[in-house]
């Protein structure tokens, strides 16, 4: 049986707006699996993951109680999900993510196919992105997945527009040597 906050976003926002533990279950049930894959593209370990998916929700639940206003327009996954991002993002900065920073002209670099990525499964995808160093993989994920501009990640991540077209670059690479390794896309 679908429950009638499935149709409604607006009145399961009004509820966990005025604490009513139904509409804050709903929401946690809801969208709890999407939460956990946005952490597991930047976080290395499942226990890591889950303490960002924990703290995420918090800051969401937070949010939604004291300063998140919303009107019915957008979407109350999409803001948790910005939420999920930026708190995996001050995880990585906790553990002192380390960007390796270079001077090269990066539109002299020709594109890497990747068309292999259609032909995977998500699981697949996740997992070869998972292989990534952690630099490489917060900014594949952010340009790729969440499709922040270079200019953007740089700003968030607080290091230069080049180092992140460079780190692009590199984990397109090395995903490109992880696809190989699957026989059947060879």
């Amino acid at each position: 049986m679908q429950h009638h906050y499935a149709k409604d976003e607006y009145k399961v926002y009004q509820d966990s707006r005025s604490g009513k533990p139904a509409a804050q279950q709903w929401l946690y049930a809801a969208y709890y699996p999407m939460v956990v894959a946005v952490c597991l593209r930047y976080i290395d370990t499942r226990s890591d993951a889950e303490e960002v998916v924990a703290d995420s929700f918090i800051r969401f639940f937070d949010a939604v109680k004291d300063s998140f206003r919303y009107n019915g327009e957008g979407s109350l996954k999409a803001y948790l999900k910005k939420i999920t991002v930026n708190q995996a993002l001050m995880f990585l900065r906790k553990q002192r993510l380390v960007f390796e920073e270079v001077e090269e002209r990066h539109e002299q670099l020709a594109d890497i196919d990747l068309d292999a990525l259609d032909q995977l499964a998500a699981k697949d995808i996740l997992k070869a992105v998972q292989q990534l160093p952690a630099g490489y993989r917060t900014v594949f994920n952010m340009y790729v997945i969440e499709g922040y501009t270079h200019a953007e990640i740089a700003d968030a991540l607080q290091i230069a527009e080049a180092t992140s077209k460079t780190q692009l670059m590199k984990a397109k690479l090395q995903l490109q040597k992880i696809l190989t390794r699957y026989e059947r896309y060879v």
